[in-house]
């Protein structure tokens, strides 16, 4: 059987089930040789359940980071109109860049200084 591309969950409910078989068929031995390698049914449940547990919490870890990462955008999304580039908050007002450039040396320089009629 492969186990090249199992899911959490599959690998989970497989290494419960040998677990059990062990405990079920194979306690009253004193030995069990598996890829060359003798083990007692203990040692064997032992290492098992440190895979279990390994998978809980890289779970745990995993849903942790993604609660974080969330935080982040929702911070971010609060965050981004005050880190828009100067003169970007226009163009939501209506106005686009090419309105904003048509109008001449006068948009581009801030002011536009007009001289009171009347006063010498």
């Amino acid at each position: 059987m492969s186990t090249g591309n199992q899911t959490k969950e599959t690998r989970q409910v497989r290494i419960g089930k040998v677990s059990a078989g062990i405990q079920k068929y194979f306690m009253n031995l004193l030995a069990i040789d598996l890829a060359g390698t003798s083990r007692t049914p203990a040692d064997l449940i032992a290492t098992l359940q440190r895979a279990l547990d390994a998978i809980k919490q890289s779970s745990n870890a995993k849903a942790a980071w993604r609660a974080v990462v969330q935080t982040e955008r929702n911070v971010l999304r609060e965050t981004s109109p005050v880190l828009r580039p100067q003169g970007a908050g226009e163009e939501g007002r209506g106005e686009s860049r090419s309105d904003r450039a048509g109008a001449g040396d006068a948009s581009r320089q801030g002011h536009t200084w007009q001289e009171a009629e009347g006063e010498d």
